[in-house]
């Protein structure tokens, strides 16, 4: 091997070692930079929001029990993810309601039961389409309190399926 060809090798092993470290640190800053569950935004003063969202909440509300509660102790702080599983069928959500309390981290696991469905909670941005038998994830912080209204929205046998996610003061 020529002395030219070793320089050309020798540049391109470190070409290549310095993008896989560059990548790699990349990916664990997007790791780091999304650790927080996405927030429920505040509500737009758009014409439909009320449609979808109002900022009461039911009187004597308490909250629905989770269904699974997990805690990680992390340092001096231990957070609490509470998990709701949500099934779907053509007779709607089972439960259609469920009520947090601001500031929980809310993990919902919604199964199409019969058929391929959706999940939409308009105003906030959460879809999801699961398909026949498959569980879909969505995690999320209860910041804003009021009562929003989720649905089916693009995959419904019939008439549209309707739910309440409602965060408590």
């Amino acid at each position: 091997m020529t002395r030219k060809q070793t320089v050309i090798l020798i540049a391109l092993i470190v070409f290549v070692a310095g993008g896989i470290i560059f990548g790699a640190a990349n990916r664990i800053n997007k790791k780091s930079a999304n650790n927080n569950p996405p927030q429920i935004p505040p509500v737009s003063d758009s014409k439909n929001s009320a449609e979808y969202y109002t900022p009461e909440v039911p009187k004597n509300a308490k909250p629905t029990e989770p269904d699974k509660i997990i805690q990680n102790a992390t340092g001096q702080k231990t957070e609490t993810l509470k998990i709701f599983e949500i099934k779907v069928t053509k007779k709607g959500y089972e439960p259609n309601e469920i009520t947090v309390n601001k500031n929980d981290d809310v993990k919902l696991e919604i199964t199409a039961v019969d058929g391929d469905y959706d999940w939409s909670m308009p105003l906030s941005g959460f879809y999801q389409i699961a398909k026949k038998g498959e569980t879909k994830l969505i995690i999320l912080e209860a910041r804003t309190p009021g009562t929003y209204n989720f649905e089916c929205r693009d995959y419904c046998p019939g008439a549209k399926i309707k739910g309440v996610f409602t965060i408590l003061p």
